[in-house]
Parts: structure tokens; C-alpha cells; sequence
């Protein structure tokens, strides 16, 4: 992209900070917020977290039609220059690439506590007509195109001008993709159409990934919920007062219950209005002629992918399968974790947990888990990663004694208690 073109995109990022409640400008406006271990509590602030603080590389991506796409990177620490692991986490219909603000430094920090030196990175974005892609595409109609088919096709789109930018020699990174809710089927769509060549990633990119993690999404669930959204999106209100109502609100409606991610997530879901008043950035009542295409078919395709690329699915409070996860968790197709508010407070609710509901933590859970709960779901990403990264598991400082893969694996079943 040329310096001029660079120059009107910095300056239209200027200009969204002053309508966007993105920016820190709205930190004034903030009080007293519940506190995400019990809500009757109040815990005081006085600045809304800049994203940067979790995301230093904040890139704008122009697809070949001229579409913008926000884009926030968090790169990877690795021991030596061929073990780099990037997450490229995808987010849900709603919601923006910030819900993951609070997750990425937590899986360096759970790396840490397991005495891992390398950390894997973590790119992310705001999808089409969502967040800050929205706002930089303002008088786009291209917002409004949200089919499975478009979503699909603006993440091949992202993740090769991704590894272009950052990638461009050198050994590449095993890539591992992370959805949430929407975010999940996308991604699963994205990687079964590459496995049966129907729609693939160029430059070969569908070789490098290798896992695939979707978070509480269930196909049959989600379907049968559709009858029901627009009574519930008929209870949200169009607009808040302010920012800190419209954090009350999420956190109220237990939409979200981690105060500390709420800062961070919520803002971004909304646009200041000439009146002061802070309306939703999309309106997810016009993307209901896309709701059942959106999942349609999920379920199959996840547990059709090839076991060359690993799978996990983490649910919240719900261990309801459909049938086709049901025979693929039978058959060992992917691995499952499941939270649930009762165990929170237990020890040890997975290998790599820690001891006690750290402070990054919430005490309840819901849809949003990885908001919740940041450095138990980062607990299972890091397990995740080291059980199909080799490269990655040999920079545990606590296993780097074995030299032989063979050796290493006998060590982390031993680790996970696993019989063989």
C-alpha cells in the first residue's frame, strides 16, 4: 500500500477515535462497576485499558475491493527462529477482535507458570460490519454482506496478508485457529473447504495450520436458538447514556461476568452519536437472512477434517452434543473440555489450572468464557498447543531433558495421565 494511502487510513483512525468509544476518551465517564468475583460489589476505575497494551501491532488490512479490516497482533516469543506458534482467533456475530484482549496475555502468562520459554502469538481482528472494520467502512454497503460464504472468504484473505507481512522468509509458523461462537464456523468452514479443495488458502497456508479450536458452539444448539433471537434482541436496548451504563448492562444481563475484560471488550461495540448517547455498532437484527447458513452443516465438518490438524471444542455450563459431535467425541475425533461454574472453585479442574480462581478470573461463567475465565481457557490452549506442536513442547524448560520425540511424548502422557 502506498504512503498516501497509509497517510488517509492513519487519519481516518483519527477520526474514529473521536466517535468511537474504541478510544480511551471515554475512561471520564466511568464510576463505580461491579465487581466480576460478586456483582453487588463495586470496584472503582478511572481508565478504560488501551488496546495496545495487549495488542502493540494494530494494522489496517485493504482487501483487493477496498474494504477495510482492524487488525491487532500480539507476536510470539520463541526460543529459537523455526518454533514460532501464532493463534489467529476469530470472533463471534456481535462482538469484535477486543473480546480476546484479555486472553492473549493471559497465555503468555499461563506459559510462564508452566515454565514454557517460548509464547505463542496471538492476530486478531474485527470481522466484516463489526467493531472498527465497521466504523473505517462507514458508507461501505459491503458492512451488510454477511454471508458465510463473504466471512469465509475475508479470513483467507487476512490470514495470507498476515503471513505475507510478517512471515515473509524464514521458517513459517505453525498457525492454530481459534473461534469463537460465529468465529468457530467460520473457521471450520475455512479449513474443511481448503481439505476438499473446494475454496483453498493460497501459498499452500492450509499446510501450516495445525489445530483448529472452536468455543462454545454447538451446531443443533445454535439452530434451534435462531426461533428465539429476535425476542431477545428486542429486549436490548437501541443506546445507553453512557459507557459505564453500557457495561453495567452487559454485566448485569450476565451477558459477561469479568469486569476487568468488560473494560476492555465492551467499548468497542459502540459508536458515539452526535446527541452523546452510545449506540450499537451493528444492528444484529439485519443479519438474520444469514443466521442459518451461518451453522448449518457445522457439526459434520468439524469432525470431518483430517486428524492431521488437531481439533478442540471448549464449552461453558453445557456439555450438550448433537449427533455428529457425539460419534466424532466417541471416535476420538478432537478433544473436549468443558467449564462449568461449579467447578471453578475446585483444584486442579485441569492439568495446567492453577490451585485457586486466579485474579484475572471471574467466579462465574457464561457464552463469553474465554472473557470470563481468560487464564483457565489459556490453560487449555497451552495444553492444546503442547500436545500438537513438538517444537513448541520442547522449549518446556521443565521436559527440555528428553531428546527424542518418542521420549518427550512418554513424558507429557505421564504429565496428562495418560495410559499407554
Amino acid at each position: 500500500m502506498s504512503e498516501l494511502a497509509n497517510d488517509l487510513l492513519r487519519k481516518k483512525a483519527r477520526q474514529l477515535d473521536h466517535s468511537s468509544s474504541f478510544s480511551s476518551e471515554t475512561a471520564d465517564s466511568l464510576g463505580q462497576l461491579p465487581n466480576s468475583r460478586r456483582k453487588e460489589s463495586r470496584i472503582s476505575t478511572n481508565k478504560v485499558p488501551d488496546i495496545t497494551s495487549f495488542f502493540p501491532h494494530l494494522e489496517v488490512f485493504t482487501n483487493n475491493d477496498g474494504y477495510l479490516f482492524q487488525t491487532y497482533y500480539r507476536p510470539p516469543r520463541q526460543k529459537d527462529s523455526d518454533s514460532s506458534v501464532i493463534l489467529v482467533m476469530h470472533h463471534g456475530a456481535g462482538s469484535s477482535g477486543a473480546t480476546f484482549a484479555k486472553l492473549a496475555p493471559a497465555i503468555e502468562k499461563q506459559c510462564e507458570m508452566q515454565s514454557i520459554s517460548s509464547v505463542p502469538g496471538v492476530f486478531t481482528f474485527d470481522m466484516r460490519g463489526h467493531g472498527r472494520t465497521a466504523l473505517l467502512n462507514s458508507s461501505s454497503e459491503e458492512n451488510s454482506k454477511l454471508s458465510i460464504d463473504n466471512l469465509c472468504d475475508d479470513f483467507r484473505f487476512l490470514l495470507q496478508w498476515f503471513h505475507e507481512k510478517y512471515f515473509p522468509e524464514g521458517p513459517p509458523p505453525s498457525y492454530f485457529l481459534v473461534g469463537h461462537s460465529l468465529g468457530g464456523s467460520i473457521l471450520t468452514k475455512v479449513i474443511s473447504d481448503d481439505v476438499n479443495n473446494s475454496a483453498c488458502l493460497k501459498k499452500n497456508l492450509g499446510q501450516l495450520v495445525s489445530g483448529l479450536v472452536m468455543i462454545d458452539i454447538v451446531e443443533d444448539t445454535a439452530i434451534k436458538s435462531l426461533s428465539a433471537m429476535n425476542s431477545y434482541l428486542n429486549t436490548i436496548p437501541k443506546q445507553f447514556p453512557s459507557i459505564e451504563d453500557a457495561i453495567r448492562w452487559h454485566i448485569d444481563s450476565n451477558l459477561l461476568h469479568n469486569v476487568d475484560s468488560s473494560l476492555i471488550s465492551v467499548p468497542s461495540l459502540f459508536t458515539r452519536t452526535d446527541e452523546g448517547h452510545y449506540k450499537w455498532i451493528i444492528d444484529l437484527r439485519k443479519t438474520e437472512p444469514f443466521w442459518h447458513d451461518w451453522f448449518e452443516g457445522l457439526s459434520k465438518r468439524f469432525v470431518s477434517i483430517p486428524d492431521r490438524i488437531s481439533k478442540l471444542l471448549i464449552l461453558a455450563n453445557n456439555d450438550y452434543l448433537d449427533k455428529d459431535l457425539m460419534i466424532g467425541q466417541m471416535q476420538g475425533k478432537y478433544q473436549l473440555v468443558v467449564f462449568h461454574n461449579n467447578q471453578l472453585k475446585h483444584a486442579n479442574t485441569l492439568t495446567t489450572a492453577t490451585q485457586s480462581i486466579p485474579s484475572q478470573d471471574a467466579s462465574d461463567l457464561g457464552h463469553f468464557v474465554h472473557e470470563d475465565i481468560p487464564l483457565k481457557v489459556a490453560a487449555s490452549l497451552v495444553d492444546f498447543v503442547e500436545r500438537n506442536d513438538y517444537k513448541f513442547a520442547s522449549t518446556n524448560s521443565s521436559l527440555s531433558n528428553f531428546k527424542s520425540q518418542a521420549d518427550l511424548l512418554s513424558a507429557y502422557n505421564a504429565k496428562w495421565g495418560v495410559s499407554h
